[in-house]
């Protein structure tokens, strides 16, 4: 059985409400696939296995947040820094091991405001690059 490996960068958007106090939890939409849309848990395909490689921001966030990483909704698999210092062109940016997810897992993540919000609402970007081994 052949093993095909797709490189694939996951948009993640997360909206933090106007006047929200520092340290509020918000839902972040991740969207593989622009035709079907942004969604807040991803599910491996059973003949699928996925692989967090890398997480960066290609701009300054207009909130710094921390983004913690969820594996089948119950365990954090990762915490990042805060996200302005995912900066793709920044030499010295964390980097962190490979995160796995086997056929059937659901992957889902949260992001953390580090700083309280004005009153307008903020929505911060950020991309995860995703390698999928797909069974042939």
């Amino acid at each position: 059985m052949a093993v095909e490996r797709i490189e694939t960068t996951l948009k993640c958007t997360v909206t933090f409400d106007a006047n929200l106090p520092a340290n509020s939890v918000k839902i972040v939409n991740m969207t593989l696939d622009p035709l079907v849309g942004a969604q807040t848990v991803l599910q491996v395909p059973d003949n699928e296995a996925w692989v967090i490689e890398d997480i960066y921001v290609t701009s300054s966030p207009d909130v710094d947040a921390i983004v913690d990483i969820y594996k089948n909704e119950l365990d954090v698999v990762l915490k990042t820094d805060p996200i302005s210092t995912l900066l793709v062109s920044n030499p010295s940016r964390p980097k962190y091991g490979k995160k796995v997810f086997e056929p059937g897992a659901r992957l889902s993540m949260r992001a953390v405001n580090l700083a309280a919000i004005g009153t307008e609402a903020v929505t911060d970007t950020f991309y995860v690059k995703l390698v999928r081994f797909v069974k042939k």
